[in-house]
């Protein structure tokens, strides 16, 4: 089934392949594309497992070169493309939730300070009053800094799901643009073959007309051949 096999394509384009979810081998070797590194088959894995250095067996690079015909390799392309900013964007949100992390003990080692201050101040408020008012001035500093970092946290994590979810709705788009270009490609299929099926029958019917206008021909001459001549008599 086309659609079955489509869908198991697709899948494992959005997905990731079957060796990152525990379906199959990983791969044991790697190779430098230029700006990041692939993870490929050894040459001793596609002898035993039967695949190539991607992973990919004989009946999936059969399947691909089928499915060419009934889909457009735009729509591989734009998922292959949607696939790698989804990796960029994962390295974006882990990054964000790395500098997350680091702005809040950011903060809590301000708060903490903070209180610090706060509480030597007021043991000297009696005798140093001018050094309380250095000290006040250096913990207002330190919430002002602090709300900054509050903020640009908050920021952080609504911008991180806003793009998250702009990713998911151009993913749904582009899989449900896939999916009509494959039903499209199915329903012309289902026409070819009803009409191979028209001709089978109209072929059928001639031949079996032909058979018997040569039957009625053969008849006609063994009826002539075996008639009795006038010269007979």
């Amino acid at each position: 089934d086309i659609n079955a096999e489509y869908g198991t394509q697709l899948s494992d384009m959005v997905l990731g392949p079957a060796w990152t979810r525990g379906e199959a081998e990983a791969p044991q070797g790697s190779k430098d594309m230029g700006g990041w590194t692939a993870a490929i088959y050894t040459t001793e894995q596609q002898a035993r497992l039967g695949v190539n250095e991607e992973g990919a067996t004989r009946g999936d690079m059969e399947f691909l070169s089928a499915s060419r015909a009934c889909v457009s390799d735009a729509s591989f392309a734009e998922v292959a493309r949607m696939r790698q900013q989804e990796c960029l964007l994962r390295d974006e949100i882990e990054q964000l939730r790395k500098d997350k992390q680091a702005a809040e003990a950011g903060r809590d080692a301000a708060i903490k300070s903070m209180e610090a201050t706060e509480a030597r101040c007021a043991r000297q408020l009696s005798d140093k009053t001018m050094e309380q008012k250095h000290a006040l001035e250096a913990a207002r500093l330190v919430r002002i800094e602090n709300e900054r970092l509050r903020h640009k946290g908050q920021n952080l994590e609504a911008s991180m799901h806003k793009r998250a979810f702009e990713l998911k709705r151009e993913m749904k788009a582009v899989m449900a643009s896939s999916e009509g270009r494959a039903l499209t490609a199915q329903a012309h299929l289902d026409q070819k073959s009803d009409e191979v099926q028209k001709a089978r029958s109209a072929l059928k019917t001639a031949v079996e007309e032909h058979n018997m206008m040569a039957q009625e021909y053969y008849s006609t001459i063994c009826l002539l051949y075996t008639s009795p001549s006038p010269r007979d008599s």
